[in-house]
């Protein structure tokens, strides 16, 4: 690497890590707390061979994902830094400026200029749009996804320097499916590299075919394994009609433009609605954007090529082949929950397609405009202070669950899951009048939502009213039978004294969440109660097997052997 990729590549890294010094300081948030802190599977390293073999793997129940190196990742971090979310941020910051500074690589390789390349990988570095993968300790999958596939297409792009780097462009590819199934398409990016960028000798159909041939085998042994561990490719999450999706499809890819272009109002939750109509403002106008989007681009290359610039129009064309190829996968509304269908870190991967579109085209008017290098110079400087200054702001609210919450909210008022959430901290903050008023205007909205009946019936079991929480919480049951709603419906029970219809509720529970301590360890201690000493102690004994470290659960153990005496 010569001097001046060097300075470029500092540039880059050291931007990366400006636009995000805050998150250090940020705790776990979201989906942290079952992904990090309720997930008792980091908390010993043997628990990575099973990720490899066992649907969910690093989520307790959670079948929808295959994902072992994102778990593998988890642990490790667990390791080296328990319970500590700053040891968690610094490492995900880390992994962030290595994107970055690969993502240098790749765009010097495509482009073969070193001004574009730094360009290109220094709006990366300092895009808002990344705040949720970078901010957010369970967002960290895409940066790990990305570092492979960005090593991936590295090692193919320089084979022809190392006999070995065919074997680690497969290998890195095949770690990057294994950390998250976005990657899954990108044998189609190396054949339009082959097609558009290559060795000109290659730029045919069949050769480039066969250069990209391990690829989909690689991709092919991947979903053979996927599904043999989770029993199918994926789970539908949202049963959604061909009808809907096809409506619903313009409106969320334009959004996901609009972030790329202007990423501001950024937020966990969005008002991205499922369009059932064809409206004029839910369909037609996002069409029409999307189709004069892509005359645009069309007139851009075409441009190019009247003008002799063949290579640039080559390098706009894969680029813009980029974004399509990797945004594919968020596109699959049914894999996704009811009513979640837009976030920002889908664009992770794509961001880097419209960065090196940006950086072109900033290039190309260079070019064509009689302006001083200084100035060009001063104008990108300006671009990444505003957009690092954006960043910086925009991750302040995934500092804790509280802000976060409330910054979803207020872009989102007509999400429910924002205003779940929200309702649901100030629950733990004890704002017990804030949390029932806003799970009370949610189910005005949507009195089917049954989030809120049963965070409204533990609500009410924890101020004691254990009349009112039973009622939310047969209400849940009616809606969405669940172990968690059968758990708390046992323990208002077992409080009015109703003995017999709590240990129904609670054996209901711990029969559907076999992997949860806590349901094993409340009907042990209600059989105990009961003077079923020998059940209890089975139940407690699975409960300790569980969680071995809990001392409550150590001690009940202990006196039930002593009350059983020698056996």
């Amino acid at each position: 690497m010569s001097r001046t990729d060097q300075r470029s590549s500092l540039l880059v890294v050291a931007s990366a890590v400006l636009a995000y010094c805050m998150t250090p300081l940020f705790d776990f948030v979201f989906d942290d707390r079952k992904q990090v802190l309720g997930n008792l599977k980091l908390t010993h390293l043997g628990s990575i061979p099973g990720y490899f073999v066992h649907g969910g793997g690093y989520l307790v129940g959670d079948l929808s994902y295959y994902r072992p190196l994102f778990g593998t990742w988890l642990n490790l971090n667990y390791f080296l830094f328990g319970l500590h979310p700053s040891g968690w941020h610094v490492a995900l910051l880390l992994l962030h400026a290595l994107v970055a500074f690969l993502c240098f690589r790749v765009l010097l390789a495509v482009l073969d200029d070193r001004t574009a390349a730094t360009i290109g990988a220094l709006l990366f570095a300092v895009h808002p749009v990344h705040v949720e993968s970078v901010a957010w300790v369970s967002g960290s999958t895409d940066p790990l996804a990305a570092a492979f596939l960005l090593l991936a297409f590295l090692f193919y792009v320089g084979a022809g320097k190392n006999r070995m780097y065919p074997i680690l462009s497969w290998l890195a590819f095949a770690a990057a499916l294994l950390c998250k199934e976005t990657a899954l398409l990108f044998p189609l990016i190396i054949l339009a590299y082959s097609l558009l960028i290559g060795d000109e000798t290659q730029r045919k159909l069949r050769p480039a075919v066969l250069r990209a041939l391990p690829y989909f085998v690689v991709t092919g042994i991947y979903l053979a394994v996927r599904i043999q561990v989770l029993g199918s490719f994926s789970h539908t999450l949202t049963l959604l009609p061909a009808k809907v999706l096809l409506l619903t499809l313009p409106s969320v890819m334009v959004f996901y433009l609009r972030l790329l272009v202007v990423p501001a109002g950024l937020s966990p939750f969005y008002d991205t609605p499922y369009i059932r109509t064809a409206s004029l403002t839910g369909f037609f106008l996002p069409l029409l954007e999307l189709f004069a989007i892509g005359g645009m681009l069309v007139f851009w290359v075409l441009r190019q090529r009247k003008s002799g610039q063949v290579k640039a129009s080559c390098q706009t064309a894969f680029f813009v082949w980029w974004i399509i190829i990797l945004l594919v996968p968020a596109l699959n509304l049914a894999a996704l929950d009811m009513g979640e269908i837009a976030h920002d870190r889908y664009l992770y991967l794509p961001s880097i397609g419209f960065c090196a579109l940006v950086a072109i085209g900033m290039k190309q008017a260079a070019e064509h405009l009689p302006v001083p290098a200084t100035f060009r110079r001063v104008a990108v400087a300006a671009v990444a202070i505003i957009l690092c200054a954006a960043t910086i702001a925009q991750s302040a609210f995934w500092k804790d669950d509280l802000h976060l919450y409330r910054r979803g909210a207020s872009i989102a008022p007509s999400n429910l899951n924002a205003q779940n959430n929200l309702a649901n901290i100030y629950f733990e903050n004890g704002d017990f009048e804030q949390g029932i008023a806003t799970h009370q205007r949610i189910l005005k909205v949507n009195p089917a939502f049954v989030d809120s009946y049963f965070n409204l019936g533990v609500a009410y079991y924890k101020l004691g009213d254990q009349a009112q929480a039973q009622s939310y919480l047969r209400q849940a049951i009616s809606m969405r039978p669940s172990p968690e709603s059968y758990f708390y419906l046992g323990l208002a029970q077992f409080k009015t004294g109703d003995v017999a219809s709590a240990e129904k509720s609670l054996r209901t529970a711990a029969q559907a969440g076999r992997q949860q301590p806590d349901f094993h360890a409340a009907l042990g201690v209600l059989y105990e109660t009961e003077g079923k000493l020998p059940l209890a102690l089975q139940e407690l004994e699975l409960a300790l097997s569980l969680n071995p470290q809990n001392p409550s659960i150590q001690n009940e153990v202990a006196k039930i052997k002593r009350q059983l005496g020698p056996t």
